[in-house]
Protein backbone atom coordinates (compact mmCIF):
# COMPACT_ATOMS: atom_id res chain seq x y z
CA UNK A 1 0.00 0.00 0.00
CA UNK A 2 1.23 3.48 -0.83
CA UNK A 3 1.60 5.85 2.09
CA UNK A 4 1.65 9.60 2.34
CA UNK A 5 5.33 9.31 3.08
CA UNK A 6 6.20 7.40 -0.10
CA UNK A 7 7.13 10.60 -1.93
CA UNK A 8 9.66 10.56 -4.79
CA UNK A 9 12.75 12.74 -4.48
CA UNK A 10 11.45 15.35 -6.91
CA UNK A 11 8.25 15.91 -4.94
CA UNK A 12 10.23 15.83 -1.69
CA UNK A 13 12.53 18.57 -3.00
CA UNK A 14 9.56 20.74 -4.01
CA UNK A 15 8.03 20.34 -0.56
CA UNK A 16 11.29 21.24 1.15
CA UNK A 17 11.61 24.34 -1.02
CA UNK A 18 8.05 25.29 -0.12
CA UNK A 19 8.79 24.83 3.57
CA UNK A 20 11.87 27.08 3.29
CA UNK A 21 9.79 29.71 1.47
CA UNK A 22 7.31 29.72 4.36
CA UNK A 23 10.02 30.20 6.97
CA UNK A 24 9.60 33.93 7.53
CA UNK A 25 5.93 33.66 8.47
CA UNK A 26 5.90 30.17 10.00
CA UNK A 27 9.24 29.63 11.70
CA UNK A 28 7.72 27.86 14.68
CA UNK A 29 5.86 25.28 12.60
CA UNK A 30 7.92 24.73 9.45
CA UNK A 31 9.90 22.02 11.23
CA UNK A 32 6.86 19.77 11.05
CA UNK A 33 6.92 19.71 7.27
CA UNK A 34 10.64 19.04 7.12
CA UNK A 35 10.62 16.39 9.85
CA UNK A 36 7.61 14.71 8.32
CA UNK A 37 9.44 14.42 5.03
CA UNK A 38 12.80 13.42 6.49
CA UNK A 39 11.42 10.78 8.85
CA UNK A 40 8.79 9.28 6.59
CA UNK A 41 10.02 9.36 3.02
CA UNK A 42 10.70 6.11 1.25
CA UNK A 43 12.28 5.63 -2.18
CA UNK A 44 9.42 3.42 -3.39
CA UNK A 45 7.91 4.86 -6.56
CA UNK A 46 4.32 5.63 -7.47
CA UNK A 47 2.54 4.04 -10.41
CA UNK A 48 4.38 5.08 -13.54
CA UNK A 49 1.19 5.99 -15.41
CA UNK A 50 0.29 8.97 -13.18
CA UNK A 51 2.18 12.12 -12.28
CA UNK A 52 3.64 12.47 -8.82
CA UNK A 53 1.40 15.45 -8.07
CA UNK A 54 -1.78 13.52 -8.88
CA UNK A 55 -0.70 10.62 -6.67
CA UNK A 56 0.26 12.90 -3.78
CA UNK A 57 -3.03 14.80 -4.01
CA UNK A 58 -4.96 11.50 -4.05
CA UNK A 59 -3.24 10.31 -0.89
CA UNK A 60 -3.75 13.70 0.77
CA UNK A 61 -7.46 13.49 0.00
CA UNK A 62 -7.61 9.98 1.45
CA UNK A 63 -5.83 11.18 4.59
CA UNK A 64 -8.16 14.18 5.00
CA UNK A 65 -11.17 11.94 4.49
CA UNK A 66 -9.92 9.54 7.17
CA UNK A 67 -9.42 12.44 9.58
CA UNK A 68 -12.91 13.79 8.85
CA UNK A 69 -14.38 10.34 9.60
CA UNK A 70 -12.17 10.05 12.70
CA UNK A 71 -11.09 6.69 11.31
CA UNK A 72 -7.95 5.88 13.29
CA UNK A 73 -7.24 2.66 11.37
CA UNK A 74 -7.45 4.41 8.01
CA UNK A 75 -5.15 7.21 9.19
CA UNK A 76 -2.66 4.62 10.43
CA UNK A 77 -2.63 2.87 7.06
CA UNK A 78 -1.59 6.11 5.36
CA UNK A 79 1.33 7.22 7.52
CA UNK A 80 4.70 5.72 8.33
CA UNK A 81 5.10 3.87 11.66
CA UNK A 82 8.19 6.08 12.17
CA UNK A 83 6.34 9.38 11.74
CA UNK A 84 7.59 12.27 13.89
CA UNK A 85 5.21 15.20 14.47
CA UNK A 86 5.87 18.57 16.11
CA UNK A 87 2.86 20.76 16.83
CA UNK A 88 2.20 23.51 19.38
CA UNK A 89 5.43 22.75 21.22
CA UNK A 90 4.79 19.01 21.54
CA UNK A 91 6.56 16.12 19.85
CA UNK A 92 5.11 12.72 18.93
CA UNK A 93 7.57 9.95 18.04
CA UNK A 94 6.10 7.17 15.94
CA UNK A 95 2.55 6.33 14.92
CA UNK A 96 1.53 4.85 18.28
CA UNK A 97 2.55 7.98 20.18
CA UNK A 98 0.92 10.22 17.56
CA UNK A 99 -2.27 8.14 17.67
CA UNK A 100 -2.60 7.78 21.45
CA UNK A 101 -1.44 11.23 22.55
CA UNK A 102 -2.48 13.45 19.65
CA UNK A 103 -5.17 12.11 17.34
CA UNK A 104 -7.42 10.30 19.83
CA UNK A 105 -7.53 13.18 22.38
CA UNK A 106 -8.13 15.68 19.57
CA UNK A 107 -10.93 13.59 18.08
CA UNK A 108 -12.62 13.48 21.49
CA UNK A 109 -12.63 17.27 21.74
CA UNK A 110 -13.31 18.20 18.12
CA UNK A 111 -17.05 18.68 18.52
CA UNK A 112 -16.90 22.27 19.74
CA UNK A 113 -16.76 25.16 17.30
CA UNK A 114 -17.83 28.77 16.87
CA UNK A 115 -20.95 28.23 14.74
CA UNK A 116 -23.24 29.00 17.70
CA UNK A 117 -22.17 32.28 19.33
CA UNK A 118 -23.58 32.82 22.86
CA UNK A 119 -24.40 36.52 22.44
CA UNK A 120 -27.53 38.57 21.90
CA UNK A 121 -28.41 40.09 18.54
CA UNK A 122 -26.80 43.32 17.31
CA UNK A 123 -24.46 44.07 20.22
CA UNK A 124 -21.03 44.38 18.56
CA UNK A 125 -19.67 47.08 16.27
CA UNK A 126 -17.00 44.83 14.76
CA UNK A 127 -15.71 41.27 14.49
CA UNK A 128 -12.35 39.84 13.42
CA UNK A 129 -11.43 36.34 12.15
CA UNK A 130 -7.67 35.89 11.86
CA UNK A 131 -6.60 32.66 10.15
CA UNK A 132 -9.26 30.58 11.89
CA UNK A 133 -12.05 29.87 9.41
CA UNK A 134 -10.22 26.82 7.99
CA UNK A 135 -10.35 25.26 11.47
CA UNK A 136 -14.15 25.14 11.37
CA UNK A 137 -14.81 21.50 10.42
CA UNK A 138 -17.14 21.86 7.40
CA UNK A 139 -18.32 24.47 4.85
CA UNK A 140 -21.83 24.22 6.34
CA UNK A 141 -20.54 25.13 9.81
CA UNK A 142 -18.39 27.89 8.31
CA UNK A 143 -21.50 29.40 6.71
CA UNK A 144 -23.36 29.08 10.01
CA UNK A 145 -20.51 30.95 11.69
CA UNK A 146 -20.77 33.75 9.11
CA UNK A 147 -24.50 34.01 9.83
CA UNK A 148 -23.81 34.14 13.57
CA UNK A 149 -21.27 36.94 13.10
CA UNK A 150 -23.83 38.84 11.05
CA UNK A 151 -26.47 38.30 13.75
CA UNK A 152 -24.40 39.74 16.61
CA UNK A 153 -23.18 42.79 14.65
CA UNK A 154 -24.95 46.11 14.91
CA UNK A 155 -26.17 47.85 11.77
CA UNK A 156 -23.06 49.22 10.08
CA UNK A 157 -20.83 46.78 11.98
CA UNK A 158 -17.70 45.58 10.19
CA UNK A 159 -16.41 42.03 9.79
CA UNK A 160 -12.77 41.74 8.73
CA UNK A 161 -10.25 38.93 8.61
CA UNK A 162 -7.70 36.84 6.82
CA UNK A 163 -7.24 33.16 6.04
CA UNK A 164 -4.82 30.82 4.35
CA UNK A 165 -5.09 29.49 0.80
CA UNK A 166 -4.66 25.74 0.34
CA UNK A 167 -1.17 24.49 -0.42
CA UNK A 168 0.82 21.30 0.30
CA UNK A 169 2.72 23.18 3.00
CA UNK A 170 -0.52 24.26 4.68
CA UNK A 171 -1.70 20.67 4.69
CA UNK A 172 1.57 19.41 6.18
CA UNK A 173 1.44 21.78 9.16
CA UNK A 174 -2.15 20.69 9.87
CA UNK A 175 -1.51 16.96 10.13
CA UNK A 176 -3.77 15.77 12.93
CA UNK A 177 -5.56 19.12 12.97
CA UNK A 178 -8.76 20.36 11.34
CA UNK A 179 -8.21 21.83 7.87
CA UNK A 180 -11.17 22.87 5.71
CA UNK A 181 -9.71 25.54 3.40
CA UNK A 182 -11.87 28.48 2.33
CA UNK A 183 -11.95 29.18 -1.42
CA UNK A 184 -11.41 32.95 -1.69
CA UNK A 185 -13.07 32.99 -5.13
CA UNK A 186 -16.36 31.82 -3.62
CA UNK A 187 -16.09 33.60 -0.28
CA UNK A 188 -17.64 36.87 -1.46
CA UNK A 189 -20.88 35.14 -2.39
CA UNK A 190 -20.86 33.21 0.90
CA UNK A 191 -20.57 36.43 2.88
CA UNK A 192 -23.36 37.99 0.83
CA UNK A 193 -25.55 34.94 1.40
CA UNK A 194 -25.09 35.51 5.15
CA UNK A 195 -26.42 39.04 4.67
CA UNK A 196 -23.24 41.10 4.43
CA UNK A 197 -22.81 43.99 2.00
CA UNK A 198 -19.84 46.03 0.80
CA UNK A 199 -17.77 42.84 0.58
CA UNK A 200 -14.13 43.08 -0.52
CA UNK A 201 -11.67 40.23 -1.06
CA UNK A 202 -7.93 40.80 -1.53
CA UNK A 203 -5.90 37.83 -2.77
CA UNK A 204 -2.30 37.30 -1.76
CA UNK A 205 0.21 34.58 -2.54
CA UNK A 206 -0.60 32.31 0.43
CA UNK A 207 -3.53 34.03 2.09
CA UNK A 208 -6.43 36.37 1.43
CA UNK A 209 -7.98 39.27 3.31
CA UNK A 210 -11.63 40.23 3.44
CA UNK A 211 -13.91 42.93 4.77
CA UNK A 212 -17.68 43.13 4.91
CA UNK A 213 -20.38 45.20 6.57
CA UNK A 214 -23.78 44.59 8.08
CA UNK A 215 -26.32 46.92 6.46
Amino acid sequence: MQRLCDVPNLTRQKSQELAIDMENSMKKRVGLALLFLCCCTSPTAFAQTDSDDIQVRKLINEFESALARKDIAAVGSLVSPQIVVFENGYRNDGWQDFRDNHLIPEFKHSGSHASAVPFEDAIFSGAVALTMLHHVPSPTLQDRLLSEVYRVLKSGGVFVGTDSIWSPGLWLIHIGDTLVPVDPRAFKSRLESAGFTDVHIELGRRRFRFSARRA
